[in-house]
């Protein structure tokens, strides 16, 4: 066969059946191939006569079915999984529409058989659409060359068939009889086909309609499991958080015990060898005087400074004897007791010696006592970035609080924006939400309402679940919270707040005192002014800015533990201060008819004044 087509061009594949008398050829294009055909159609070959003509594809298949908006190269795009597709097409009518089926051409046979296959067993969809292709084998048809009276068989039934030329049937005959039977059978079959394709097309209809309602449910489902899944997730990790944050509060009971426990074998240690100390002392020189040192006597630090420079006066006095005028003794005056030693001019040299012991903090104290001075401010890097996303002016403002209401400000409260335009403005409700904001994966909620949503913009004009009154002004200052701890060497005062303002915010130190002024966002502040347990290192202490809080560090000057961040004197000043004001908003409150005594009264006021002498 090769040998047969060779002046035709290289010949591709070819394919021969030698039992049945028949084979395949592929030339390299059509023009040659015809050109084949046509020279060696009836050619006789070794007795036999030659038939050539054109075969069909025959990994070719039909595809029915197709959504609307499928495009050729979507189509082979979908089929290409099988295997090598060489051409898809989908088939349209006379103005462009697409007719719901497509022919798909493989490279091979088995690539066809496998598509056919696959989609004849489970359901191939190409579009959202969820209605699935059906594949069916293309009908080989020649529609080209078709077929030639020579090739027509000439037997008996062809003579028969061939006796009357082509006519039509005259009236009343048998042959128009059976003709207008023939022709009400075929107009009986197209209306039939005719009902039948209009039931499937309302089955379809109606298959339609119940696709999209039970996708919806469908969607509706998915929606409602996946927010009953968010909820238990929710709930166990608020679980997991109550059981952390019990875990931390019996951790830090437990630090509280240790470390009171420590502290009281300190202490007890301390008393001890105070003790020991003032025994010791007492029976080296008996005629001396002791000042204990200990830190829990009020007024306590005022005394040791005081003595501390009695004893350093007494010391310079000693040592500069020689150099002062002698003291005149008159006649007659008693030695005093303890030694003495007589001066050359015969006046006493000596006076009675009182030695005062004087803590290591209050000498340190002593020696070097400065005037407050401000801690450097270090801004973290988050709180940088959360005050530029916030906008906030770190320059210091004209204040915080204003007791005006300008036209033109805006409710306080969550969820309203109404603008105040005057005094009428009071008359309308307020429709607010009093609780929180919640952002969790993606939803957005009030703590109030509970209303849920993804919208970010129908977050914000959501309509409030209360009903009161407007609030146009600013609100006061608000106080925070605030805590310490300690290391060996180093003391942390934190106060808890959003957003630190660092324009706002000093602190101001010195060896032994402590001024804080603290401003968050919201106007919340934080004051306060205190006397420090111990002695502190300003040079290296700082403040830390951070955006949930602002961290005091204070570096110890001696290593060792602190009873508490205050002194005593400082929580006594307190306490005192706190008494006087009671007393005086109470006499404030008080009438006149409360300066009025009567006999009773004064006979119980003359009894306690006895009791208490």
């Amino acid at each position: 066969m090769r040998k047969l087509f060779e002046k035709y061009g290289k010949a591709g594949e070819v394919f021969i059946h030698k039992d049945k008398g028949f084979g395949f050829i592929r030339l390299e294009t059509r023009t040659l191939a015809e050109i084949a055909k046509v020279e060696l159609d009836n050619m006789p070959l070794r007795g036999k006569q030659l038939r050539v003509r054109f075969a069909c594809h025959s990994a070719s298949l039909t595809v029915r079915n197709l959504p609307q908006y499928v495009s050729n190269e979507l189509l082979e795009e979908a089929f290409s999984v099988f295997g090598q597709v060489e051409r898809a097409v989908v088939i349209v009518d006379d103005r462009g529409r697409p007719s719901g089926k497509g022919i798909v051409e493989f490279s091979g046979k088995p690539a066809a058989r496998k598509a056919l296959d696959r989609c004849s067993e489970g359901s191939f969809l190409l579009t959202t659409f969820p209605r699935p292709v059906t594949v069916e084998p293309m009908d080989q048809l020649d529609d080209e060359e078709g077929l030639p009276e020579k090739l027509v068989i000439k037997n008996q039934q062809f003579h028969k068939e061939r006796e009357q030329p082509p006519r039509f049937a005259q009236p009343g005959s048998f042959e128009y009889e059976y003709a207008m039977r023939w022709k009400a059978l075929i107009e009986m079959e197209k209306q039939q086909q005719d009902q039948v394709d209009r039931n499937i097309k309302e089955a379809r209809e109606k298959l339609e309609m119940e696709m999209e309602a039970a996708r919806h449910e469908h969607q509706v489902m998915l929606m409602r499991q996946d927010l009953m899944r968010r909820q238990e997730e929710l709930r166990r990790m608020e679980e997991l958080h109550n059981q952390e944050v019990q875990k931390r509060k019996q951790l830090e009971l437990r630090q509280e015990e240790e470390r009171r426990r420590r502290e009281e074998e300190m202490r007890r240690q301390q008393e001890e060898m105070m003790r020991r100390q003032q025994e010791g002392f007492k029976g080296t020189f008996p005629d001396a005087v002791y000042l204990p040192c200990a830190y829990d006597m009020p007024g306590q630090r005022e005394q040791e400074i005081r003595m501390g420079q009695m004893a350093m006066g007494g010391a310079m006095g000693i040592n500069n004897r020689g150099a002062m005028p002698p003291a005149p003794v008159p006649t007659g005056t008693p030695a005093p007791p303890g030694p003495a030693t007589m001066m050359p001019d015969g006046t006493l040299g000596l006076i009675p010696v009182t030695i005062t012991l004087v803590s290591q903090s209050s000498m340190m104290h002593l020696r070097s006592e400065m005037p407050p001075k401000l801690l450097p401010l270090i801004i973290s890097q988050a709180l940088g970035v959360a005050l530029e996303q916030k906008e906030l002016d770190q320059e210091p403002g004209a204040g915080l609080d204003s007791s005006l209401i300008w036209t033109g400000s805006s409710c306080q409260n969550p969820g309203c924006d109404a603008v105040y335009q005057g005094p009428e403005s009071d008359a309308a409700p307020c429709t607010y939400h009093p609780g929180a904001p919640r952002f969790h994966e993606g939803m957005k909620s009030w703590s109030c309402c509970g209303i849920q949503t993804l919208d970010f913009g129908a977050f914000l004009t959501q309509p409030g679940c209360r009903v009161g009154r407007h609030d146009w002004a600013k609100h006061l200052p608000a106080s925070c919270r605030h805590d310490w701890h300690q290391t060996d060497s180093l003391v942390v005062l934190t106060v808890y707040g959003q957003i630190p303002l660092p324009a706002f915010n000093w602190v101001k130190a010195s060896q032994t005192e402590l001024q804080v002024h603290v401003v968050f966002d919201g106007n919340r502040v934080f004051q306060a002014q205190m006397k420090l347990w111990g002695v502190i290192n300003v040079e290296q202490s700082s403040v830390s800015l951070m955006p949930s809080r602002v961290e005091i560090s204070l570096v110890k000057a001696d290593p060792g533990s602190w009873a508490q961040l205050e002194h005593p004197d400082s929580l006594a000043e307190k306490a005192r201060a706190g008494v006087l004001l009671e007393m005086d908003e109470e006499e404030s409150e008080g009438s006149d008819d409360d300066l009025s005594w009567t006999e009773e009264e004064e006979e119980e006021e003359e009894e306690e004044e006895a009791m208490g002498e």
